[in-house]
């Protein structure tokens, strides 16, 4: 275990403390126990991330082999699969199905975009919008997301965003569109590949970012300029 020093009893939002203020209090640099302390914690944070992936998987397994039905806790056998996950692991039903969810969300974006993420709640984001849409709305939404998670920087909220802007975006080209809004889409996208196309290297040499974001462009594109065919 790490070295666990007293834990403050209040939680403040960071953007409270400004960077200068963190600066001018403390040394810029940490000491080599200060390095030792932060390497240790930092194991048991990705460490338990990876955990909650494996335990999602674990806990959709018992459920989908129903191998909690011979499960005795305090002396009672498990009646029901809630019962099991309340008893055994302290957490409630809704959580339980949640962590299912996100663990068959992860094998089908794996399955469908050849990515597997390292951390669970990067597949979070996308579950909902991505079994809400179909066809080449799909399409673009995987993308976006693909996109997004195969980035270094790429955290929960930059991936929230990014499948949020590309959900707007393909939502206006489905069959509901007003000719207005449909226009507005097509528009985006199209400067959206223009930009993309106006880089000094060739398109075969851009990275799989790059690709991602091109492709789902250019699907929003062709879907959309079907939709304005049939309007005419």
């Amino acid at each position: 275990m790490p070295e666990m020093t007293e834990l403050p009893l209040t939680v403040e939002n960071d953007s409270r403390e400004g960077k200068a203020e963190v600066h001018d209090r403390l040394e810029p640099h940490l000491t080599d126990h200060e390095k030792r302390i932060l390497r240790e914690h930092e194991r048991v944070i990705e460490r338990a991330l990876r955990n909650h992936q494996e335990a999602a998987q674990s806990i959709h397994v018992i459920w989908a082999q129903k191998l909690w039905r011979d499960t005795i806790v305090d002396g009672v056998r498990m009646r029901t699969f809630t019962q099991y996950c309340n008893k055994k692991w302290r957490i409630s039903g809704a959580t339980a199905r949640q962590w299912r969810r996100q663990a068959i969300g992860y094998e089908e974006l794996a399955k469908e975009t050849g990515v597997r993420v390292k951390y669970l709640h990067l597949v979070r984001p996308v579950l909902t919008p991505m079994r809400n849409a179909t066809g080449a709305a799909r399409v673009a939404i995987l993308e976006a997301w693909k996109q997004e998670v195969t980035k270094p920087t790429a955290t929960e909220r930059t991936v929230a965003l990014v499948v949020r802007q590309a959900t707007i975006a393909t939502r206006v080209v489905e069959e509901h569109a007003m000719p207005e809004e449909l226009i507005d889409a097509l528009d985006r996208s199209l400067r959206q590949v223009l930009m993309l196309l106006n880089r000094p290297q060739s398109p075969v040499s851009f990275d799989e970012g790059q690709r991602s974001q091109l492709r789902a462009a250019v699907t929003v594109l062709e879907t959309g300029l079907r939709r304005l065919m049939r309007m005419l």
